[in-house]
C-alpha cells in the first residue's frame, strides 16, 4: 500500500468519526451539534491527511510536523485557496483543543476564548466549517491527485447534505 494511500485511508477514517458524529446529532427536524469541538478537530486532521496526500502525489517530501506542512503548503505547493481553507481549520481545532487560535506563531497575537462557543456557533460548525471549508480542500484534493486517487476519498458534502 502506497502512503498516498495510507493519507486517504486515515482522512476517510476521519470523515467517518465525522458522520458519526453528526449522526448522533440528527433530530427529526435537523442537525443537532452536540460536540462541535470534535467535529472541528477532526475535520481539520481529515485536511491534515488530505495535504499529505496532495504533497505525495506532488512528489514533496511529508512533513515533519505542523509548521512544515504550512510552509510546504505555501512555498512548494503555492495553492493560496488550499492554505486559506487548510488554516481556517487548523484555528478552528486549536481553539476547540486549547482555547487560543494559535496565532502568534503568525505574527499575530493569540487571541483566547472562554468555550469553543465563543469562537463559532454550534450552529455554524457545519456550514462554515465543513461546507465551506472542508469540501473546498476536497474539492481543492481533485486538482492535485490523480482521479483514481481522488476518487477513494469521502466527500463530506453527500453526508452532510442527507
Amino acid at each position: 500500500m502506497s502512503r498516498l494511500h495510507d493519507h486517504l485511508t486515515l482522512a476517510n477514517k476521519n470523515h467517518h468519526a465525522i458522520v458519526c458524529l453528526l449522526d448522533s446529532g440528527r433530530s427529526a427536524e435537523a442537525l443537532v451539534i452536540r460536540h462541535p469541538e470534535w467535529i472541528a478537530t477532526i475535520a481539520f486532521y481529515k485536511a491534515i491527511h488530505i495535504v499529505e496526500a496532495i504533497f505525495i502525489s506532488r512528489g514533496i517530501v511529508s512533513s515533519t510536523d505542523h509548521n512544515n506542512r504550512e510552509e510546504k503548503l505555501k512555498t512548494r505547493l503555492k495553492d493560496q485557496a488550499l492554505f486559506r481553507d487548510y488554516k481556517a481549520l487548523d484555528s478552528a481545532s486549536r481553539v476547540a483543543r486549547y482555547l487560543s487560535d494559535g496565532s502568534k506563531s503568525s505574527g499575530k497575537p493569540t487571541t483566547t476564548y472562554r468555550t469553543f462557543d465563543d469562537y463559532i456557533k454550534p450552529d455554524d460548525v457545519v456550514p462554515l466549517l465543513l461546507k465551506d471549508r472542508l469540501s473546498a480542500i476536497e474539492k481543492s484534493a481533485q486538482q492535485h491527485l490523480p482521479q483514481a486517487d481522488f476518487d477513494t476519498l469521502s466527500k463530506i458534502e453527500p453526508a452532510i447534505s442527507a
